[in-house]
């Protein structure tokens, strides 16, 4: 039964990350148009 409630777990902090990535990406693409302040936030 841990195992069990591990996975739970497991698949919310996997979902964390990416939304992070994402996040990142979509900061990264808005520095483009700006590179100085791209440089800083990103």
């Amino acid at each position: 039964r841990n195992q069990v409630k591990e996975l739970p777990q497991m698949a919310e902090r996997s979902k964390e990350p990416q939304r992070q990535a994402v996040f990142d990406e979509d900061c990264c693409s808005d520095d483009d148009s700006n590179d100085e302040e791209g440089s800083e936030s990103c």
